[in-house]
């Protein structure tokens, strides 16, 4: 009887951990999934800033716009403002809004709770919203 025992603990140790092993794996690829997430709104960006650089340099340049006002320098704010709420390797730093990984985890966040209950209430629909509302107002705090 003991040995049955010991046998029903192992297995159940077992299921524990395969349990446990597959949690740690789904975080794993979705760390991962994130991540390349962000390597591509990255390069996204990237390519849209460079050539709008030169034009903005070029602009300055031509119509002598002093440094305070200067389209290079809105744009190097610009970037610097992507750089934050990309968050690339998610620095911790003070929640800002904005942040993708913060807008990402409140949006998550009413998803999961829509999936436990089976519907979306319509105080998690305005959470959602407002999220998504977040994310594409941003500029305007800058």
């Amino acid at each position: 009887m003991n040995e049955n025992k010991s046998q029903n603990e192992t297995m159940t140790q077992n299921k524990t951990e395969t349990i446990s092993s597959h949690k740690s794996n789904s975080e794993k690829f979705k760390t991962m999934f994130v991540f390349q997430f962000k390597l591509f709104l990255d390069a996204l960006r990237d390519l849209v800033l460079s050539p709008l650089s030169i034009t903005a340099a070029l602009v300055d340049i031509a119509i002598k716009r002093d440094e305070k006002n200067s389209y290079f320098e809105l744009l190097m704010a610009l970037g610097r403002r992507s750089d934050q709420m990309i968050n690339l390797f998610g620095e911790e730093k003070e929640s800002d809004p904005h942040k993708l990984d913060d807008l990402r985890n409140q949006i998550q966040g009413v998803f999961n709770k829509a999936n436990t209950s089976g519907k979306l209430s319509d105080k998690d629909r305005d959470s959602l919203e407002k999220s998504l509302n977040k994310m594409s107002n941003h500029k305007d705090d800058d």
